[in-house]
């Protein structure tokens, strides 16, 4: 953090607000406290801001694009929640997934994909 930097901390069982200046705690992470959900019901390009993405669709297939891979490490969670299948098409940037150019979310189904490398995702 740097110099001026303050942390607001919230207790939600008093309601109270207090303002820290300074607070470094070795090791904290904050990767995965917040998830950028994005809810579709068409073809969709995934951004890097996008964590959860969820597809929605009675009747037409959806395709999600997936960006570019360059072995980031970051992970997005993909759910299917309409009755049309969802396609993950890692094709379009030139990657695979898991070596394969696309892969088949069913209703209800989900999957967990991480950017490996920079040329493949790889489901977890």
């Amino acid at each position: 953090m740097a110099t001026n930097d303050k942390v607001i901390l919230v207790d939600s069982s008093s309601n109270c607000v207090t303002n820290i200046t300074n607070l470094c705690i070795p090791g904290l992470k904050t990767e995965g406290l917040l998830s950028n959900v994005a809810s579709i019901t068409t073809t969709y390009t995934i951004t890097g801001s996008d964590d959860v993405i969820i597809g929605s669709n009675a009747s037409s297939e959806i395709t999600m694009i997936l960006p570019a891979a360059s072995g980031s490490g970051k992970v997005y969670y993909i759910k299917n929640i309409g009755a049309a299948n969802v396609i993950v098409d890692a094709n379009v940037n030139g990657a695979t997934i898991d070596t394969e150019l696309t892969q088949t979310i069913n209703q209800w189904g989900n999957i967990t994909i991480v950017d490996g490398d920079s040329d493949n995702y790889y489901i977890l």
